[in-house]
């Protein structure tokens, strides 16, 4: 094959840049800021983080109150809401799963009729709740944060915060189940002596005060009597039920895992079946007059010592 000689006019370019790789984050934290820093030249960095704020058309309260009645306030906030001729629709918030089943049916026994909804739940009881609430059967739902974020639910008027959320940004999601779509709503939230920090931490997060709400007080504790009761009876039916142990167990594994330690040891038969232990000893069975199967080896251990 014949070769082309190079063009003698040709003059070599040179090298184009290349191309940046982008790097896309939601945020960077000082950790990946330094690393920028060290790292790269020049780079350039996309902010995809949303501007968290509340909207212009939610009225946002507080009740400053004792902690110990917090229940007794929330309880008359939506007694209140039920005797209104077209009452509210109303997502109370809570810090816990237990909290969350505890206040859902003590206000049930005070004659307020609502569901729960956390995580622990089965999940066609999840669905039933949530199908309730929106076809309007059901005003109250009671909920963790499970419920601050991925539910559309236009009609929710109000939003009561049992506890203060530690996060202002948990606030801002739970006050956004509420003035939706260009409507209305309001969002109140349960303050006592200890949670004055957090909520000035909000304040200070959405760039403006909130308002104080104050209830009669009077009217307030005269469902101080009724709201003991209830609890007690919501009490009493969860333990009977099993969930309060069930719960118990689910957050010391938790806390074991959190810890990375590794959980009791298993009970041992005569621990676990003392009531099988017993009939065995009064049927003259092996170990009869003697302790657990621990202080039988050691027992052995002593007498082979002796010898």
């Amino acid at each position: 094959m014949r070769r082309t000689s190079p063009n003698p006019t040709h003059q070599p370019q040179p090298h184009a840049p290349q191309a940046a790789n982008p790097t896309l984050t939601l945020r960077l934290p000082g950790a990946l800021q330094r690393l920028q820093r060290l790292a790269l030249r020049a780079p350039f960095v996309a902010d995809l983080a949303s501007r968290e704020a509340t909207v212009a058309k939610l009225v946002q309260q507080y009740v400053f109150l004792p902690a110990n009645v917090r229940d007794v306030y929330l309880a008359h906030l939506l007694r209140e809401n039920q005797q209104e001729e077209e009452p509210d629709t109303v997502i109370v918030f809570t810090a816990s799963c237990r909290t969350c089943e505890v206040l859902a049916c003590m206000l049930r026994a005070l004659g307020i009729e609502c569901e729960a909804l956390h995580s622990q739940l089965p999940q066609a009881r999840r669905l039933s709740a949530l199908a309730r609430f929106k076809q309007g059967s059901l005003r109250v739902l009671v909920a963790t944060d499970v419920a601050s974020r991925g539910l559309d639910i236009p009609q929710v008027q109000c939003v009561f915060n049992h506890n203060v959320p530690a996060a202002p940004r948990d606030y801002i999601h739970r006050c956004g189940r509420t003035a939706r779509a260009g409507r209305g709503g309001r969002a109140v939230t349960l303050v006592s002596q200890y949670d004055v920090e957090l909520l000035l931490a909000i304040e200070t997060h959405v760039g403006g005060k909130i308002e104080p709400l104050e209830p009669e007080e009077a009217e307030v504790l005269e469902m101080l009597h009724d709201v003991a009761s209830a609890r007690r009876v919501a009490l009493l039916e969860l333990t009977q039920s099993g969930f309060l142990e069930k719960e118990k167990t689910r957050r010391s594994k938790k806390r074991e895992a959190l810890e990375g330690t590794e959980g009791p040891a298993p009970a041992e038969d005569w621990q676990a079946e003392p009531a099988s232990i017993a009939q065995h000893s009064l049927e003259g069975g092996e170990g009869s007059k003697s302790g657990p199967p621990a202080a039988k080896q050691a027992s052995a251990a002593k007498k082979k010592k002796r010898v």
